[in-house]
């Protein structure tokens, strides 16, 4: 038997000038925060399908892009979610982090994305540490501590 492999995965920091991070309340899990994040599809390459995760999880792709990881961050998926189609299929997630600013202004609309998400807000991202599911709470850090020169607020304001 061979081990369940990792599936790849983008996760995306969208910052606005205050150094906070745009976070979504999953559509599925009410009061669990979490950053867009999605596979990466056959023929895509990770840059495409942060894009498309972005047009799908909140509703644009007109967004700067500031830096995407050094590196890629794995996490496994916990026992209780040994159930569900995703964690049959793979052990966890493989994700590249990308940090993007949006063009626009204010908060994603949930009924004008793909139910991902049933509500947006921007939080520090220490807060978001604190609230984000115990499994993914080591890359969110790890992602975080890397990129945190792209993450801290704007100087100018």
């Amino acid at each position: 038997m061979t081990e369940r492999p990792y599936r790849k995965n983008v996760a995306i920091i969208i910052i606005n000038d205050a150094g906070q991070v745009l976070t979504g309340e999953r559509g599925d899990l009410q009061g669990v925060w979490q950053i867009p994040q999605g596979g990466v599809d056959p023929g895509e390459n990770e840059r495409q399908a942060m894009l498309r995760e972005l047009q799908e999880e909140v509703g644009t792709t007109e967004v700067e892009i500031l830096a995407e990881s050094p590196r890629r961050y794995r996490y496994d998926f916990p026992d209780w979610l040994a159930e569900s189609a995703i964690a049959k299929e793979f052990r966890g997630q493989e994700q590249r982090y990308y940090v993007v600013r949006m063009w626009r202004e204010g908060l994603p609309d949930p009924q004008k994305t793909d139910s991902e998400f049933r509500s947006f807000q921007w939080m520090s991202a220490e807060d978001l540490l604190e609230q984000i599911v115990d499994f993914k709470q080591e890359v969110y850090r790890l992602a975080f501590q890397d990129l945190a020169e792209h993450i801290r607020p704007n100087p100018a304001l």
